[in-house]
């Protein structure tokens, strides 16, 4: 949702204008980022997990958390 307000944006620490960022709720507080630093953020955590994923398997032979044994 676009923000209403302006405020300083929590991933890169700029000041974000009115309409020009996302507003996103985290609790009963509310937060702002860039419209450009979302999607770079988002780039970021899928590129990072895209390159770490074979890493894990060759390391561990297996990508996430295995069945529980009991």
């Amino acid at each position: 949702m676009k923000n209403k307000y302006p405020g300083i944006c929590y991933q890169c620490g700029k000041w974000c204008e009115k309409g020009r960022g996302v507003f996103e709720r985290q609790g009963h507080k509310g937060r702002v980022q860039h419209a450009e630093c979302a999607i770079l953020h988002r780039e970021f955590k899928y590129s990072a997990i895209t390159h770490a994923k074979p890493m894990f398997q060759e390391l561990y032979g297996h990508w996430g958390l295995q069945e529980a044994r009991w």
